[in-house]
């Protein structure tokens, strides 16, 4: 494997099919794939790697119906680093200090009119870690059992950025990770049978490339209609976060925990506010 340079998307993605062949394996026996029978989907990677080849950032994107009851987003930075250059990549948690881990959520849902997916909430401004941790997770429940957007096929893309050497290691737009699918969150039915591909700045790893996103998306309202201006022209919002920075930043910092494990390790979690663009409810 390649450890050389800090690409947009890690050179770990070309041996992904093969490294995680028996996780894959097991989410498909325990129905952890995008599908109206899951009750959770998720997808995770590396996206970055420093030039030595000793850290690396993690990123992981879920959604879920909650077992059929509220459903639920949430997304993982997590730091990492590889001491013995293993060929495996970095398997061993590494901690961070505070204002090192920055994470924001988009939630999308899929358009099944204009076969297309569209944002429907997202979260206001970046979160950052604000104790020493290797995992920062934040995490937001659906608002009923009809989902943000009504019924339907949503799915999560979770931005992670991370300071390295006192700069961020994405300085020209954050790569995020598509959950994948989930038919109908809050509710056990979806809308229709179609299986929706996944957006087409996604590639076949499930990571979000800015460079191939769109400049602009339509934004869907609580009912599930595409939300329109004073002119009925589409409300439309760029789906890429901007670079993480104090500017940026969520200042109301949300409901924080700390849990520590066996080892020591410690991971904050943060419940997070979901918002829509001014104007579209």
């Amino acid at each position: 494997m390649t450890t050389s340079g800090d690409d947009l998307i890690s050179a770990f993605k070309k041996m992904r099919r093969s490294l995680l062949a028996v996780p894959a394996a097991a989410a498909l026996v325990l129905g952890l794939t995008g599908s109206a029978q899951a009750h959770y989907v998720y997808e995770w990677t590396e996206t970055w790697r420093s030039g030595d080849g000793t850290r690396c950032l993690q990123n992981r994107s879920e959604i879920s119906d909650g077992n059929n009851s509220q459903g639920y987003i949430k997304g993982d930075a997590t730091s990492l680093h590889n001491s013995e250059l293993t060929p495996l990549g970095c398997t061993n948690s590494y901690e961070v200090t505070s204002g090192y881990l920055w994470e924001y959520m988009a939630v999308f849902k899929w358009n099944e009119t204009a076969g297309e997916w569209n944002e429907c909430m997202y979260t206001d401004g970046w979160y950052s870690n604000s104790s020493t941790v290797y995992k920062y997770q934040i995490y937001a429940y659906s608002e009923d059992w009809g989902g943000w957007c009504g019924k339907g096929s949503y799915g999560l893309m979770n931005f992670s950025e991370m300071v390295y050497n006192g700069k961020n290691v994405f300085p020209d737009g954050v790569p995020g990770i598509w959950s994948g699918y989930h038919d109908g969150l809050g509710i056990s039915q979806a809308s229709s049978s179609s299986s929706p591909p996944a957006p087409e700045w996604v590639d076949e790893n499930g990571v979000v490339d800015p460079d191939q996103a769109p400049d602009t998306v339509k934004v869907l309202g609580s009912d599930g209609e595409v939300a329109t201006d004073g002119d009925g022209n589409p409300i439309e919002v760029d789906p890429m976060p901007a670079t993480p920075s104090a500017e940026t930043a969520n200042t109301d910092g949300g409901v924080r925990t700390l849990t520590t494990d066996d080892d020591g390790l410690t991971t904050e979690k943060v419940a997070v506010d979901l918002t829509r663009p001014q104007g579209v409810r």
